[in-house]
């Protein structure tokens, strides 16, 4: 395979990416890496997965656990467009639910009712100690097999993809846990006193995701009191455990929905982030030299979410923090990832239009976010029935006989 590396300046940011050169001269780009050794480290793992799929077996031979592990995901990882968290978890998939039970299929072979009977021994003993999986995880193996027999499919190697007529798992999402306001706050006032309040403050007024609020930079925020606002351009992000030849922790220059937002904020968030940032240059000045101008993470940026030495926090550090304030607050600890459920909880129990809640935690339709957060009371409930029959007017008695 023949490579090209190009240099590429974003602001005062240095950015290398690959480009794979086709023998018909057409090229593929790849990238961008904070480093040229990252994008050089990426060329030979593309090296390794062409070599592997030159000696994969023919495809009248190829079982699904050899399209999977060595073509499939080797596919998907060059494609540069799949998370490397998203990768580890489609890897796990494979080799501890699909591998074990259908591996030994031939792709060719393989039917609709074979796809039934793993989801069905899924559902039985599919978990840890034999135990059963739930159904939205038996829908998330479903939705990788889909993909990965439609692009079977695409190359030739199967006529169909039996996916599309196997009986597909419902789609059920659990009811995700959430402060009240008045929990909220009651968190809010006991973590004022923390290093990080106004970063708490931040994630529970804008619902961002964990690895969006790392991946803030300075100048993606906006304190001016007729704009107030952070654009969500990118994340930090932790690649799985098996991924030994790259950092842990890295940059990926977008968001999960693919698409940048700008959520705005209230005068009190502003405050305190106008705050954060005064005490962050006083601990940059403090450190002098020693200060992380990178973040730790490759890319010089003036990072909002650092420690005091100028390092991104981690983010398993970040949630850590947010458990153990939880409960000197006294409040149900919810994993941090519930702050993000808690806006949502509380933006639309106080009447704030679905659409622009869900523009803010960035997701692709409004139905989408009124199907999770959206639990109406029974006292709303019997309020809307009573509205309705208003509207409807009174029926004198004994009308109709």
């Amino acid at each position: 395979m023949k490579f090209k590396y190009r240099k590429r300046m974003k602001g005062s940011t240095v950015r290398w990416y690959l480009a794979t050169v086709n023998p018909d001269g057409t090229e593929e780009a790849r990238g961008g890496f904070p480093t040229r050794t990252l994008a050089k480290k990426k060329a030979e793992e593309l090296e390794e997965a062409a070599a592997a799929n030159a000696n994969r077996p023919a495809p009248s031979d190829l079982t699904v656990g050899a399209y999977l592990t060595h073509e499939w995901i080797p596919a998907r990882e060059a494609s540069g467009t799949v998370a490397p968290s998203t990768l580890e978890g489609y890897g796990w998939a494979i080799r501890s639910w699909i591998v074990p039970r259908i591996g030994d299929v031939v792709l060719q072979d393989l039917t609709a009712s074979d796809l039934e009977r793993l989801y069905a021994g899924l559902r039985k003993d599919g978990g840890r100690a034999k135990k059963s999986l739930s159904e939205k995880t038996v829908h998330n193996v479903h939705l990788l097999m889909s993909k990965a027999l439609s692009d079977a499919t695409r190359r030739g190697h199967v006529t169909m993809n039996v996916a599309t007529v196997a009986e597909k798992p419902a789609a059920r999402w659990a009811e995700r846990e959430a402060w009240d306001s008045a929990e909220a706050q009651t968190f809010l006032a006991v973590a004022d006193a923390d290093r990080m309040a106004a970063i708490w403050r931040l994630m529970l007024a804008t619902g961002l995701r964990r690895g969006e609020a790392l991946g803030l930079q300075w100048s993606d925020v906006n304190l001016e009191e007729r704009e107030r606002s952070v654009r969500v351009e990118r994340q930090v992000l932790i690649r799985g455990k098996s991924q030994t030849t790259a950092p842990r922790l890295y940059i990926r220059d977008t968001t999960k929905g693919r698409k940048a937002r700008t959520v705005r904020l209230d005068p009190a968030t502003a405050d305190a982030l106008r705050e954060w940032k005064k005490k962050q240059t006083e601990e940059r000045l403090a450190f002098g030299p020693a200060w992380r101008r990178d973040g730790g993470l490759g890319e010089e940026a003036a990072w909002v979410v650092t420690e005091p030495d100028g390092k991104v926090v981690h983010p398993d550090t970040l949630h850590d923090r947010f458990e153990r304030l939880a409960t000197v607050a006294g409040v149900k600890v919810l994993p941090l990832h519930g702050a993000r459920h808690t806006f949502a909880t509380i933006a639309l129990e106080a009447g704030i239009r679905p659409d622009l809640v869900s523009r803010a935690l960035g997701h692709a339709t409004t139905g989408f976010t009124c199907d999770r957060y959206v639990h109406p009371r029974k006292a709303e409930e019997l309020a809307a029935a009573d509205t309705l029959g208003a509207a409807l007017g009174q029926v004198a008695e004994g009308a109709g006989h």
